[in-house]
C-alpha cells in the first residue's frame, strides 16, 4: 500500500534503529551519571526521568508482572506463540535471552531487546532483583 501514510520496510528498520539508538544513549548518560555520583539509584533515577518513566518505586513482583504482560503482547503482536512454554531470562545488564532451545530464538530476542519499553522494564527488574526473579516463564500465548 502506498500513500502518505505508510510505512515501508526500510521505514520501519530506521525508526527501529533511531529507537535502539535513543535507548543507549540513555543507557549512556546513565552509565555517567553512575560514574560521576557514585550512586546507582540516583543514576538509575536521572535515567528514568530521561525515559519518561514516573518516579515512584514500584516492587519487583510488580515490575515482573509489567514485563511479562510487555512481553505478551510484543510476542503476540509478532506472533510468536508460548505453547509450549518459553523462559526469559533477564542478564544484569537489561538484555533478554531465551533460556533453552526454541526454533525462533533469534527472532523473540530481536522482538524484546529492540522494544524500549521492555528493554526499560527489563532495566530496571536486572537493577532491583536477584537472578531467580529475572526469570520469567510465558504460557499460552498464541
Amino acid at each position: 500500500m502506498n500513500g502518505p501514510f505508510s510505512i515501508g520496510p526500510m521505514t520501519l528498520g530506521a525508526f527501529r534503529s533511531a529507537a535502539n539508538v535513543a535507548k543507549h544513549a540513555i543507557e549512556a548518560v546513565s552509565q555517567t551519571a553512575t560514574n560521576l555520583i557514585g550512586d546507582n539509584e540516583a543514576a538509575d533515577s536521572f535515567a528514568s526521568v530521561l525515559a519518561g518513566e514516573e518516579s515512584s518505586k514500584v516492587s519487583v513482583g510488580e515490575l515482573r508482572e509489567k514485563l511479562t504482560s510487555a512481553i505478551h503482547s510484543a510476542l503476540a503482536a509478532a506472533g510468536i506463540p508460548t505453547n509450549p512454554p518459553l523462559t526469559i531470562v533477564t542478564a544484569n545488564d537489561g538484555t533478554l535471552s531465551v533460556e533453552g532451545d526454541h526454533e525462533r530464538t533469534v527472532e523473540i530476542e530481536g522482538t524484546l531487546n529492540d522494544d524500549l519499553n521492555i528493554g526499560t522494564l527489563a532495566k530496571q527488574l536486572a537493577t532491583t532483583s536477584n537472578p531467580a526473579d529475572r526469570r520469567l516463564v510465558l504460557h499460552n500465548v498464541q
